[in-house]
C-alpha cells in the first residue's frame, strides 16, 4: 500500500470510537474535503462534496440522509451526479482519487 494513503487511511479511521460501527473521524473533513475539491476541480456543488465526504467516512445512505437532512433516494441522486462529475462508478474509484493526494 503506498505510505500516504495508508497515513491517510489511519488519520480517516483513527477516531477513537468504541460503539462499533465504520470509525467516524470528524477532525478529517477538511482533508477529505481538500481532496474531493482538488479531484473534481471545483466542479461538486456543496451537498454533492457533503454526500462524498460523509461516504468516505464510512456513512451509509440512511445515515448520510438523516445528518443532512435529506431522503436517502436523494443522497443517491446526489452521489450519481457527484460520480458523473467526477468520471467514476464506483465507491472505490472515490477512494482511489483521495489516495493519489
Amino acid at each position: 500500500m503506498i505510505p500516504a494513503f495508508q497515513l491517510f487511511l489511519k488519520k480517516l479511521f483513527n477516531s477513537g470510537e468504541t460503539t462499533g460501527g465504520p470509525p467516524r473521524n470528524t477532525e478529517s473533513s477538511s482533508d477529505i474535503r481538500g481532496f474531493l475539491a482538488a479531484a473534481a476541480s471545483t466542479r461538486l456543488s456543496a451537498r454533492e462534496l457533503d454526500v462524498a465526504e460523509l461516504m468516505l467516512r464510512g456513512f451509509s445512505y440512511t445515515e448520510i440522509g438523516e445528518r443532512l437532512n435529506i431522503a436517502p433516494t436523494t443522497v443517491i441522486t446526489h452521489r450519481k451526479s457527484l460520480y458523473k462529475k467526477m468520471n467514476i462508478k464506483h465507491k472505490s474509484e472515490l477512494f482511489a482519487l483521495v489516495s493519489r493526494e
